[in-house]
């Protein structure tokens, strides 16, 4: 099992002890192979659509990815003396790293490198599709003028040091940010895998990519991808939602509708969940809406429709004893 980080496709490293595979091998009778490759823009800064520029950065695209098939190799030529199995490769990725594993289904050099795949609370827009051309070349011209470069001078980034690109990527902050286009924003978000028509000739799952169309593919996501994991200081851990006045309004705001509506969508949930809270209630609901659950739906209906190997969708409901609910990530720390 070869497992690709989380980080969407900007930050991260197959080193951090969050991914540490002892568990999962020990229990499980596998053999599970880590890897770190570049990323944000030094992975997905696509030179090769910009005038001026030639066939110089001609094979430079998708450099994150290509990567990923560069591991996936030396899992073939090598595995076998570590106890794996070269013909028996799952890859496997949670969040950005769902969305690498979605994008190696539609990646030609990919092909014959893995079995099986497992696709974990990713987003459409890094998983179902990747990034159009021409927002690519708009990518690499803003990161361009922040470095002063014209197109015709690109060749000038390979002898800068990584530092200042990073710099210039993130306004001078660290990646991970929202990104935009004013001054001083972090850019990082733009610098995703790009559908060049040659290293990824169409989007992963806009249909199911044919090249993949043999391959098992499991994907889904957690119950309450919507609670806000990242920030500690968020109002959602110190809330009570103290009658259905207050939990209507929550609802409200996940997906605008009538008070009726949503009265009708909180008996709906309550139904099914009459001993839950309404706090739970909340966070199912922002859950059972959010990107990372329909990006799960979309990949898991166009898989289906193929009709040439096994589709499995689950949905993680594990609860963690320090928290009311499960959120982005809390498969990783079930075990």
């Amino acid at each position: 099992m070869v497992w690709f980080h989380g980080g969407g496709q900007r930050t991260g490293s197959g080193n951090s002890i969050f991914y540490d595979g002892t568990e999962l091998a020990r229990k499980h009778d596998v053999v599970i192979v880590t890897v770190t490759h570049r990323l944000n823009a030094l992975a997905h800064l696509w030179l090769a659509g910009l005038p001026g520029t030639g066939e110089q950065f001609a094979q430079t695209a998708n450099l994150g990815l290509q990567d990923l098939v560069a591991a996936l190799r030396w899992v073939q030529v090598n595995i076998a003396r570590f106890g794996g199995n070269p013909g028996n490769v799952t890859i496997f990725g949670q969040s950005g790293g769902g969305g690498k594993t979605a994008m190696l289904t539609a990646f030609p050099s990919a092909k014959g490198l893995f079995h099986k795949a497992i696709i974990m609370s990713t987003l459409v827009d890094t998983a179902v599709t990747g990034l159009e051309p021409a927002r690519a070349v708009e990518a690499a011209e803003l990161l361009l003028q922040r470095l002063d470069l014209k197109p015709a001078q690109a060749s000038q980034l390979m002898s800068l040091p990584a530092e200042r690109i990073i710099s210039a990527l993130t306004g001078g902050g660290n990646a991970g940010g929202q990104g935009g286009n004013a001054t001083g924003a972090d850019l990082s978000l733009r610098y995703v895998p790009v559908v060049d028509g040659k290293t990824l000739p169409a989007h992963p799952f806009q249909p199911a990519s044919p090249l993949s169309a043999d391959i098992p593919i499991m994907t889904g996501s957690n119950e309450t991808e919507g609670v806000p994991y990242a920030n500690p200081d968020d109002p959602y851990w110190t809330r009570q939602v103290n009658d259905d006045i207050a939990l209507r309004a929550l609802v409200k705001q996940v997906v605008p509708m009538s008070d009726q509506d949503a009265d009708a969508m909180i008996a709906l949930y309550r139904s099914h969940r009459p001993t839950q809270s309404r706090d739970d209630l909340a966070s199912v609901m922002s859950g059972d809406n959010s990107a990372l659950r329909l990006a799960s739906y979309t990949i898991a209906e166009r898989k289906f429709a193929q009709q040439a190997a096994p589709l499995y969708l689950y949905a993680f409901r594990w609860r963690s004893p320090q928290r009311r609910s499960e959120e982005h990530t809390s498969e990783l720390q079930s075990h």
